[in-house]
This record gives C-alpha cells, structure tokens and sequence, in this order.
C-alpha cells in the first residue's frame, strides 16, 4: 500500500456543498453544490485507489476508469461504483444541461449520497481491495 500525497482535502468541498445551498436555495447554488459534491467524491475514492492499488492514473477517461475500477470490485466497492456513477450523471447534467430544473431538493438529496459514500462506504475499503 502506497499513500498519496495530498494537499488538499476534498472533504472541505463536499463541506462547502452543504453550507452552500444551507445558505442558498438558487438554482445556480444547488447547480453548483452538485458539482462540488461530486468532486469530493470522486478525489476521495481517486486517492483511495490509489493508496491501495499498484496502477498509476490514467490521463483520458480517468472518472470513467476510476468508476470502472470501483464497479470490478467486490461488495462495497461496487456499490460505491454505482452511487458514484449517479453522482456523475447528476453533476452533468447540473453542469450541462441548463434545460433541467435542478432545485433544493434535487440538490440535498445528492448530498445525502454523497455523504453516505464518504461516512458509511468509502471508511470500509481497506488493503483488501484492489489488489491486483
């Protein structure tokens, strides 16, 4: 196991996320919290990977390889696959689309998924995941 160097903590965005659209109930603001959302997650199970696996980051496709990674996995880590997944289409179709309605209750309930993936998921992908 190999540990990333991190400067940065991603779960300050998924922090910002929440006191955001607390603070805000915007469309721009519920837009933007899914996408904050996402990111966090997406970097914490990027860096977890990577900590427990001997692959190197891919530099095209690198949300779709790290999901993919997640989904070949056994128990939890294909079910993290999964809900990362519907993270992603959520935060496209925020970032993209601007003919969908995203409201406050579209946004609080992928923040919900998002802190379940990172308070009750993620914590249990320990050594005996990705070994290759």
């Amino acid at each position: 196991m190999k540990l990333v160097k991190v400067m940065f903590d991603w779960n300050t965005y998924l922090k910002l996320a929440e006191d955001l659209i607390e603070e805000n109930s915007s469309q721009e603001a519920c837009r933007t919290s899914i996408s904050r959302a996402y990111y966090s997650v997406y970097n914490l199970c990027k860096d977890k990977y990577l900590d427990l696996s001997d692959a190197q980051m891919v530099k095209k496709d690198s949300h779709k390889f790290i999901i993919d990674k997640y989904l070949e996995e056994k128990k939890v880590a294909k079910s993290i696959g999964h809900k990362l997944n519907t993270l992603k289409a959520k935060r496209v179709k925020s970032d993209y689309y601007s003919s969908e309605k995203i409201d406050i209750k579209i946004a609080k309930e992928t923040l919900l998924l998002a802190r379940k993936i990172l308070d009750e998921d993620l914590i249990l992908i320990d050594e005996t995941y990705f070994a290759d």
